[in-house]
C-alpha cells in the first residue's frame, strides 16, 4: 500500500494509522497484517455498486487501532477485503469484472456467480447451513455481504472448481498458462505462521 494514500486516507489523516505501516498484499493474505475483523460497515451498503461500498468500508477499518501485532496470525475477512480494494485500484475495474476477466472466462468456467448459490425458500441449488446449538439449520439465501467478494461470496458448480483445482495442478508442474509455478505453490501451500494457516491465501488448509 501506499504509505500516503490508502483507500482514500489522504496524508494527513495517515497519521491515525500510521502503526499498520507500508501493509504488503502477502500480509493482507496470509493473515498476519494485524487487521481488524469487522464486516458490519458493509451490512445495508449498496447491492448495485460494489465499489462504493467497500471504500467506506476500508477507509473505516484502516482508522481503527490493529486487532493484534503484524507477523500474528488472525483471521480477518477484512484483511481479503482490503486486498479485493487495492486489486480494483490497481486496475481501476470492479473485483468481480476482473475475476470474470482473468480467471473465469480463460478457464472456460460455467455457472459461476456472486452471492447465495438460490433465493430463499428455493431448492433448486444446494444451500448454506449453519449449526445452532446441535442442529444443522438450512441459511436459506444468505452470504456474506455483497461488498465482500475478494473473501469469498463466488459459487460454482463442482465440474468448474474441478477446472481450478487443474490448472493449480498445471501450474505446480510448470504448465499453466494463468499461474507461474511460485504463484501456485504461493497460493496453495504459503503459511506465514507456522501451524496457522486456516483461510491463508484463501485456501483453508
Amino acid at each position: 500500500m501506499e504509505s500516503h494514500r490508502v483507500a482514500g486516507i489522504s496524508r494527513a489523516e495517515w497519521q491515525h494509522v500510521a502503526v499498520y505501516g507500508p501493509v504488503p498484499l502477502t500480509e493482507l493474505l496470509a493473515h498476519t497484517s494485524g487487521m481488524i475483523n469487522s464486516v458490519s460497515a458493509l451490512v445495508g451498503a449498496s447491492t448495485t455498486n460494489l465499489p462504493a461500498a467497500r471504500m467506506p468500508w476500508t477507509d473505516h477499518a484502516l482508522r481503527q487501532q490493529p486487532n493484534n501485532a503484524r507477523g500474528t496470525y488472525y483471521y480477518s475477512n477484512t484483511a481479503f477485503g482490503m486486498a479485493g480494494a487495492m486489486i480494483e485500484r490497481a486496475w481501476s475495474s470492479t473485483y468481480e469484472t476482473l475475476m470474470q476477466q482473468r480467471l473465469f472466462t480463460p478457464l472456460g468456467l460455467v455457472g459461476v456467480g456472486w452471492g447465495p448459490t438460490t433465493a430463499a425458500g428455493a431448492n433448486d441449488q444446494p444451500q448454506g447451513h449453519r449449526l445452532q446449538g446441535s442442529t444443522w439449520v438450512v441459511c436459506e439465501g444468505c452470504d456474506n455481504p455483497p461488498g465482500l467478494s475478494s473473501a469469498g461470496t463466488v459459487h460454482m458448480p463442482l465440474r468448474a472448481w474441478a477446472r481450478i483445482m487443474q490448472e493449480l495442478l498445471l501450474a505446480d508442474q510448470g504448465r499453466s498458462t494463468l499461474l507461474t509455478q511460485t504463484t501456485a505453490r504461493f497460493l496453495v501451500c504459503g503459511c506465514a505462521v507456522a501451524g496457522r494457516c486456516g483461510g491463508s491465501n484463501g485456501w483453508m488448509r
